[in-house]
């Protein structure tokens, strides 16, 4: 009984060593790319929403502080477009950086099982 018992505890112990190594890249690529794929959303909207540019757009040519004059209304179009192309870069160069670890995200696991199977290959070469 005792060695039917340790002879358990041996193949449940490998069995689930070894299958969540096989699982993990498959829950890596559907689940954890679902919650991936969710966060980035989440940040493109936040982004939007830090930035704001949609916004300025919408009130382009809308007069800045209710002034109705053609001077008011110059001055409030050049200032709103600067703020828009200053807006949109940093929408940009953020959205790149959020793009930026999504990319890395799908990367790092091919990466890292090219980079064990590199170094166990020069383990068996010493």
């Amino acid at each position: 009984m005792a060695q039917n018992a340790g002879i358990l505890a041996i193949k449940y112990f490998f069995g689930d060593l070894l299958g969540g190594i096989i699982a993990f890249p498959i829950w890596w690529y559907t689940f954890g790319l679902q919650i991936m794929l969710s966060w980035l959303g989440r940040a493109l909207k936040t982004v939007n929403q830090y930035t704001a540019v949609s916004v300025w757009i919408k009130n382009l040519f809308v007069p800045m502080y209710g002034e109705t004059g053609l001077a008011g209304r110059v001055i409030s179009f050049f200032i709103r477009l600067f703020m828009i192309l200053a807006r949109g870069l940093a929408f940009v160069l953020l959205s790149i950086c959020v793009f930026a670890f999504f990319a890395f995200y799908l990367a790092i696991l091919p990466l890292a099982i090219i980079g064990i199977i590199y170094h166990l290959g020069g383990l068996a070469i010493t």
